[in-house]
């Protein structure tokens, strides 16, 4: 293992870019609004600042969301809100805030980069 870590150091140093997740919501659809909502899975600073707001969902989403862009000085003032997170409460219901929390949850789940091979025995 020691040889194979040395021989592919380059590619380790790279680490691996994850793209966005693509996520229908049927109501926009149903109103006319193409195209999908896009996730990014949290990095470690975005996870440590989730965690430090009590697990506020709303926060976790407003900094994963890619697509639209919450951040966008126009939407906000459309919605008359002030911020990212006021912004996903306006624009999505109850429901597809837990639908969104859920497809987080699975974008962690699915690109961890470490499992468990075996239970350590004493």
């Amino acid at each position: 293992m020691l040889e194979a870590l040395i021989k592919n150091a380059e590619k380790l140093k790279e680490g691996k870019e994850y793209k966005p997740f693509e996520i229908k919501i049927s109501r926009f659809e149903e109103i006319g609004i193409e195209g999908n909502v896009k996730i990014k899975k949290p990095d470690t600073s975005i996870l440590n600042s989730y965690l430090e707001r009590n697990r506020d969902i709303k926060y976790l989403i407003s900094e994963c969301m890619v697509e639209p862009d919450l951040g966008n000085k126009e939407l906000l003032s459309t919605f008359k809100v002030r911020n990212k997170k006021e912004l996903v409460s306006k624009l999505f219901t109850e429901e597809e805030i837990y639908d969104l929390d859920v497809a987080i949850g699975k974008i962690i789940n699915k690109t961890r980069s470490a499992s468990l091979v075996d239970d350590i025995k004493n």
